[in-house]
């Protein structure tokens, strides 16, 4: 063997040596400590594995730009040396890591999509995973922030004027996420409209969410202009919510009061739940509701356009 070489071997040694302190005062929560022990050993031995285990104090530390930084110069100088591939994949997760920590979501999915093109684990699928959920829960709660919402109506509400709901509807896209797993509510215009309800609680621009809901009631009424009650009915009633809502022993008294008393109709809407559910009755076209409800008029008319039959179902 020659001096060279086993130069570079007590070298290589060493490096472990300090490595393995390292480790140990990592472990022990010196970060500091550790972070200078993983430098001599990086001084010594120009190995990646030692930069990402620098990374990862600077992580548990919380310096996300110095950890992504490192990690960065990990996979640069691991590509070059041809460093094994597993190693690189560490480097793109704990980069993934601090990203999502630093609440970038769009750049944590990249780099753990890139990890695990590199190498395939468990741990980094999983946490690819949990950047994905937490980036759709974010993007939900930024639009429930009330001073998004006026943005939104207005762009939405210019389309509805123009009679355009499907451009509504591309208008207004973050509106169409439900809260439970990121379900997205039905695509209709008809919902976006309960949304700008629910974000409008100073009931400002009640009179033109109420104008609009009127005529996208009339649009969808149109749309069955051809059916039958009983095929408008048996239609209705594959929905498991409408199911839902005409077993319930309220709606049923509400709506065998309707049947007697219109106006009756008029005094449950006040109550927020009965309204969506008297709504949900009027999308489906089982109570024919004839607008405007609008806190200056009366109701003009309505009928209640059900058979007992669905009740009973």
């Amino acid at each position: 063997m020659s001096a060279t070489q086993e130069i570079d071997s007590e070298v290589k040694a060493q490096a472990d040596n300090h490595k393995n302190e390292g480790n140990a005062l990592y472990k022990s929560r010196d970060f500091a400590g550790a972070i200078a022990a993983y430098e001599k050993a990086f001084s010594l031995n120009p190995d990646t594995i030692y930069l990402n285990n620098l990374a990862a104090v600077y992580l548990e530390q919380g310096e996300y730009d110095q950890c992504i930084k490192t990690c960065e110069r990990a996979i640069e100088e691991g590509r070059e040396k041809r460093t094994d591939y597993k190693v690189i994949a560490k480097s793109f997760a704990r980069m993934g890591s601090a990203y999502l920590k630093k609440g970038e979501y769009e750049l944590a999915i990249k780099n753990l999509e890139k990890s695990l093109t590199e190498h395939r684990t468990p741990d980094t699928l999983a946490k690819l995973k949990e950047a994905q959920k937490t980036k759709t829960e974010e993007e939900r709660k930024a639009y429930l922030n009330p001073e998004l919402s006026d943005k939104a109506r207005e762009e939405g509400n210019a389309c509805f004027k123009n009679g355009d709901f499907a451009g509504a509807l591309l208008a207004l896209p973050e509106a169409l996420k439900d809260t439970d797993a990121a379900i997205e509510i039905s695509k209709k215009a008809i919902d976006t409209l309960r949304k700008a309800e629910e974000h409008d609680p100073e009931k400002k621009h009640a009179k033109e969410i109420a104008t609009n809901l009127q005529k996208c009631v009339m649009a969808e009424y149109g749309e069955r202009a051809n059916e039958t009650d009983e095929q408008r009915l048996e239609k209705a009633m594959r929905d498991p919510e409408i199911q839902q809502i005409m077993s319930d022993p309220v709606m049923q008294q509400i709506l065998s009061q309707g049947q007697q008393d219109p106006q009756a109709l008029q005094s449950h809407m006040s109550n927020p739940m009965i309204r969506r559910k008297i709504m949900k009755l009027v999308e489906a076209g089982i109570i024919i509701y004839l607008f405007p409800i609008l806190p200056c008029n009366q109701l003009e008319c309505v009928r209640v356009n059900f058979k007992k039959k669905a009740m009973q179902s």
